[in-house]
């Protein structure tokens, strides 16, 4: 079976929507949900979710940053975890196993639900960001790469100076992140462009970017709560071989996980799913089916 796009509505937070892809097989080993980062969207994963549910999988990928979505009205990611296990709860799959996999601001997601609800997890696979909270995310923010940071964190001016440019400023991403650089086509630049151009999406998005302060405080705090780090729900780092995160993220991981696991993978940069769609879908079943994947419910 095909994918196909929903909105699945809550009344106190608003509408989201998604893809939902039924795995080829007559029986599901679980869901795979796909988290997507900026300057991205759901459309990120458009290679690899099949290939994801041919191997068994139902695969749910929510563009929880826009769209129909109010999710992420005030970016925190701890309240956009809470918020997607509502939506989990809501599709009735919350009791299947759960392997959920985040890139860039969708890593900081995936981190913020393992956190808050271990015991849904499964297992977790994330890359291509920094931790909020650490000393090494902390130091980002002075640095000209991650100028964003604090740039998106201005109240109204970014919206303001980016929207009715939002290709122009979108491109400036692709072409500093990529490694494979045929991978993001103009058709696909488009894609996100026109995106990014729906009404109060930019906003939503540089919201996430706004959230970090109070993120970094949320995780130290559930972190102490904890006493100690995550030691329940095994970790996959997936960072590209030549993206720069590949060596300002492991140390990072080892802060927040016992049961981690690091790999780079080869021919490509931040946007991994784009530019080597064929090992990304390769890691991440070899992740889950170690992980509790191998069985059907």
């Amino acid at each position: 079976m095909e994918s196909s796009s929903h909105v699945f509505s809550d009344p106190r937070k608003g509408s989201i929507e998604y893809i939902d892809c039924p795995p080829s097989s007559p029986t599901s080993k679980g869901i795979i949900l796909l988290l997507h980062g900026f300057p991205q969207s759901s459309y990120q994963f458009r290679r690899v979710v099949q290939p994801l549910a041919d191997a068994g999988y139902r695969i749910i990928v929510p563009d929880y940053s826009g769209g129909a979505a109010s999710y992420a009205e005030r970016g925190k990611k701890l309240e956009i975890a809470e918020a997607l296990r509502d939506f989990l709860i809501g599709l009735e799959i919350i009791d299947q196993p759960l392997h959920i996999v985040g890139h860039d601001i969708g890593g900081m997601v995936a981190d913020a639900f393992v956190l808050e609800y271990p015991e849904l997890a499964t297992s977790i696979i994330w890359g291509e960001c920094p931790i909020p909270g650490t000393k090494e995310m902390e130091e980002q923010f002075g640095t000209v790469r991650q100028f964003h940071f604090q740039f998106h964190a201005v109240p109204d001016l970014p919206e303001a100076l980016v929207g009715g440019r939002e290709k122009l400023y979108l491109q400036h991403f692709f072409s500093k992140l990529i490694h494979k650089k045929d991978a993001i086509e103009e058709a696909d630049l488009n894609h996100y462009a026109a995106f990014y151009q729906q009404p109060n999406v930019l906003r939503r998005a540089f919201r996430l970017y706004a959230a970090f302060t109070d993120d970094g405080r949320d995780m130290k705090e559930r972190l102490r709560a904890r006493g100690d780090k995550i030691d329940n729900v095994p970790c996959l780092l997936l960072n590209g071989k030549h993206s720069p995160h590949a060596h300002d993220t492991p140390d990072m991981a080892s802060q927040l996980y016992k049961d981690l696991e690091v790999v780079e993978v080869p021919d490509a940069g931040h946007f991994i799913a784009e530019e080597n769609p064929d090992a990304f879908v390769d890691i991440v079943l070899r992740f889950v089916e170690k992980h509790g994947g191998g069985f059907s419910m």
